[in-house]
């Protein structure tokens, strides 16, 4: 099974499965981003939109790229805000989105799952 596939099919439950890592990684990404503010923020990896609310306090505008259409079909019904933006890409591809937009950009727990 692909990974893409095997997301897709997580993603109902990806938000109430135990999982220490994403809790410890929630908390860390939080911890360190706590004093400061961003104007425009891209989420790759955004999966079901985790950190989104949080991330909403810090920044105007926010991109989330997932390759998994059913994590951001979960984030979508969750994150009903229009300063989000959803988009599906594959992140080893060119994603089109202006050179200059974001003053942060998050990838957490994404890059075991790129091959080189």
């Amino acid at each position: 099974m692909n990974i893409e596939k095997a997301y897709n099919i997580w993603a109902d439950r990806y938000d109430t499965n135990s999982n220490k890592t994403r809790d410890l990684d929630t908390k860390s990404t939080i911890e360190t981003l706590n004093k400061f503010d961003f104007s425009k923020i891209i989420e790759l990896g955004y999966g079901t939109g985790k950190i989104t609310n949080y991330l909403l306090k810090k920044a105007d505008k926010i991109i989330g790229i997932d390759f998994s259409q059913e994590m951001l079909n979960i984030a979508k019904a969750k994150i009903q805000n229009e300063r989000v933006e959803f988009r599906k890409a594959d992140l080893t591809a060119e994603w089109n989105i202006e050179n200059d937009f974001a003053d942060l950009i998050t990838c957490n727990l994404v890059l075991e799952h790129i091959k080189t």
